[in-house]
């Protein structure tokens, strides 16, 4: 039954990425911006990469987007694709990674309920305006194939041929090498001076704390190859390897970090392209949980701290938490404010970490103090804006000179946002593009169960249009036009986007069917009322 539950967790995963509604999109094309369409695409902010001196990616439920300044994004419409016809992207973007001048993402889609991998971009220019693309399959292998080479020889491996759970959920770039993680695909590589054939990377197996493939004594002969003894790579279920099925990649220098659904892996490459694996996970290494999601680095006041998400995957002691090693693995720690917690990635900046998690976003110093940052609210003298969601996916901590002050970028559910500063209390919200002049209510049909859920409640928002307003009255009538609700907005005093949260004035639910919203805009200059109608359904 565990295993079970463990498969349904794993696509649950995958449909995170791909899950949502999103507001309707008014489609600008641009000729200079690598056929962009103006705004974001889908309001699902899954990842976040930045680039160079003011480029920031940013990867959606709906595609990839990009910003070259701190106003304008863009979502991109057809990739030019090298020796080969260009492409749409439209599907969910699953991760996505940096190194100087190359940035590379992958995308997947869900067929009947499983999440399948759809391909992998890499660009060596992606702090350019015009931007070609290589693009590849989501590797599998073909049938029948029993020996993978590797390192001195090679080693005996169940070949993945379904595409089924072949999603690139991590990727890093170094030392020449695009790495990337899959659950039944598992661990990757590809040489990106050749751009051809992705290498299959063994890992030790569950029960066994260390892999060495960079002595010969590991190998014995067998028709007239060298192939690892004692091992078969197997990352099918039931009966394979959770070890093999593969989440999180961080790379740097000789060393690589792997996240697995059995602990984490860090491995020192040799000089053939062989690696020495040492495998820790639950209860041996005291590591919160064995399905490692996310690993970050963190350099500060010469330490080395490698953190780690963690969510539990068969056993019943195993904790959703955050992990932590600063002497290379020998010894892990638990985050114990993290404890019962679903996070979901981490970024560091010098001592301060932030970790994005289904009840907001998190902030440390030095690991010690946890605070949970309010959900994201920008305000001005004539409008507001608010992320109606606690959960985040992704964070990135960016210190670059082009925004003066260290700042830091969220995903979530609904939107990206942009904080003025460091300690993460001001912020600058980014949406779809959407009918700005028109005023509507948002999602609608509405559910309070199911819709932008923040703070315990699920919420509607109205879109007021682009007219300068003070204030904005709001009325809730239903069928029978008996009003249910009421409420006042005035930015000066309250800022946050107009919204109601499917309760009558008493706080009860109300009950399911049409009602009719009266939005009594108040004039910023003559203070005079201008009345407007939506109509929404409510389905709980």
């Amino acid at each position: 039954m565990k295993k079970i539950l463990y498969i349904f967790n794993v696509i649950i995963l995958g449909l995170n990425f791909v899950l949502g509604q999103n507001p309707p999109i008014t489609k600008m094309y641009l000729s200079d911006q690598s056929d962009g369409e103006i705004g974001l695409r889908s309001n699902i902010i899954n990842c976040i990469a930045l680039q160079g001196s003011n480029t920031t990616w940013v990867g959606t439920g709906q595609g990839i987007s990009v910003m070259r300044d701190s106003v304008n994004i863009y979502s991109l419409d057809t990739m030019r694709i090298v020796n080969g016809e260009p492409r749409s992207i439209f599907d969910s973007i699953a991760s996505m990674s940096v190194q100087d001048d190359i940035f590379s993402f992958a995308s997947l889609t869900s067929i009947d309920g499983d999440p399948v991998g759809t391909g992998i971009y890499l660009t060596e220019n992606g702090s350019a305006d015009e931007l070609k693309w290589y693009r590849f399959d989501q590797p599998i292998d073909s049938t029948g194939v029993a020996l993978a080479e590797f390192g001195l020889g090679y080693f005996e491996a169940r070949p993945v041929v379904g595409t089924r759970g072949v999603v690139t959920y991590s990727m890093d770039i170094n030392n020449n090498y695009l790495w990337i993680t899959s659950w039944y695909g598992g661990l990757r590589r590809l040489d990106l001076a050749q751009k051809t054939g992705w290498q299959r990377i063994p890992l030790p197996l569950d029960s066994v704390e260390t892999l060495i493939t960079c002595d010969q004594g590991q190998y014995v002969e067998s028709d007239n190859k060298l192939v690892l003894k004692d091992y078969y790579w197997d990352s099918s279920d039931p009966d394979g390897n959770n070890n093999h099925k593969t989440f999180a990649v961080l790379a740097y220098g000789d060393t690589v970090w792997i996240g697995t659904a059995n602990g984490i892996n860090r491995g020192i490459l040799g000089t053939e392209d062989c690696i020495d694996w040492q495998h820790y996970f639950h209860p041996n290494d005291s590591l919160s949980g064995n399905w490692v999601i996310d690993i970050a680095k963190q350099e500060y006041a010469g330490k080395r701290t490698i953190w780690a998400v963690t969510v539990n995957a068969l056993l019943d002691t195993e904790k959703q938490s955050v992990s932590y090693t600063d002497d290379d693995g020998e010894t892990w720690k638990i985050v114990d404010e993290l404890r019962n917690i679903r996070c979901h990635d981490i970024a560091v900046q010098d001592s301060v970490i932030f970790v994005a998690s289904e009840v907001g976003l998190w902030k440390s110093v030095s690991g010690r103090n946890w605070e949970l940052i309010e959900p994201a609210v920008e305000a001005t003298l004539v409008s507001s804006d608010e992320i109606l969601s606690n959960t985040v996916y992704s964070v990135a901590a960016d210190n670059r000179e082009y925004f003066t002050d260290p700042i830091v970028w969220i995903g979530t559910p609904d939107g990206l946002a942009r904080s003025f500063n460091k300690s993460a209390d001001n912020w600058q919200i980014y949406r779809a593009v959407n009918y700005q002049t028109e005023i509507y209510a948002y999602p609608n049909p509405f559910s309070p169960y199911s819709h932008n859920q923040l703070n315990g409640d699920g919420w509607v928002r109205f879109n007021t249009g682009e007219t300068q307003i003070n204030s904005v009255k709001l009325n809730i009538y239903n069928f029978a036009m008996g009003k249910v609700y009421s409420e006042e907005f005035n930015w000066r005093t309250n800022p946050g986007v107009v919204k109601w949260n499917g309760r009558d004035q008493n706080g009860k639910l109300v009950a399911n069917g049409v009602y009719f919203i009266q939005l009594k805009l108040s004039d910023d200059l003559n203070n005079i009322d201008e009345d407007h109608w939506v109509k929404l359904v409510v389905v709980k």
